[in-house]
């Protein structure tokens, strides 16, 4: 697994939604400020890291890092 650190952005790869439910466009961009462990209900009891960031449209999403729904974009610095 990569590493991941404050200021990292991400592309939208699906529509989904902010955590006030308004809709998040497919493109958009996400510059990362924290993560967070979550865990899915029993059975399976697994656990996943959440970004949580900022959309150029100024819109706040917590999501799990997944890559169906978010891709890491190449940091200027790297």
């Amino acid at each position: 697994m990569g590493a991941y650190k404050k200021g990292d952005r991400f592309e939208v790869l699906k529509k989904g939604t902010d955590t006030g439910g308004n809709k998040v466009k497919k493109g958009s961009i996400v510059l990362m400020y924290d993560m967070s462990l979550g865990c899915n209900p029993p059975p399976s009891n697994s656990y996943y890291l959440n970004v949580k960031g900022i959309t150029t449209e100024g819109q706040m999403i917590e999501w799990p890092l997944d890559p169906k729904w978010l891709k890491k974009l190449e940091s200027k610095n790297e």
